[in-house]
């Protein structure tokens, strides 16, 4: 599949403001233009991100999104409960409007719970949630039509607690 896959800008953290350098922007461009020769009309649009600010921004064009250890994910707000803790009112906003979502990476926050938003992303192909606090799997994960990999590693998991008949053609899901 040619999806100017070598020109996908990779956006850390913008808290962090860290961005690729700008020759390997500029050789990005390159391959995205010589892509766009080819026949890729759109070779900007989708693009792998480890910001959820930066997947706010561009909901319609993300396809990977990768939070793995975000602080992104604690709540800030001081009148909260929640305040340093893992809140998942904050990715569920944005999540509701990454309709090209494929891959979502959301391992290593200590999440308890999973947003309701994650059972509609109708793309969604990948969900690691390895090395967080669940407990179990809500049976919303059946609406996953797409999943083809669940990876639910370190994760507190009672035996059995996974639902059956999950969708898919062949579904991996990795538990070690």
């Amino acid at each position: 599949m040619l999806s100017c896959t070598l020109a996908r800008i990779v956006l850390f953290g913008a808290s962090r403001g860290l961005l690729e350098s700008n020759a390997t922007l500029i050789k990005a461009q390159s391959q995205c233009e010589s892509a766009q020769r080819g026949g890729l009309s759109r070779c900007w649009a989708n693009f792998h991100t480890k910001s959820l600010a930066e997947a706010a921004r561009r909901p319609k064009d993300v396809e990977v999104l990768d939070l793995n250890a975000s602080p992104e994910l604690l709540c800030h707000n001081l009148l909260c409960e929640k305040v340093g803790d893992p809140c998942i009112c904050r990715i569920s906003v944005v999540l509701e409007k990454l309709t090209k979502l494929r891959s979502l990476n959301l391992a290593n926050n200590r999440l308890v719970s999973l947003p309701p938003s994650i059972w509609d992303l109708e793309t969604l192909e990948e969900l690691d949630l390895s090395g967080n606090l669940l407990e179990g799997v809500p049976e919303d994960i059946r609406k996953l039509s797409k999943l083809r990999r669940l990876n639910l590693d370190r994760n507190p998991l009672p035996e059995g607690s996974l639902p059956t008949g999950l969708p898919g053609n062949k579904p991996v899901f990795e538990r070690h």
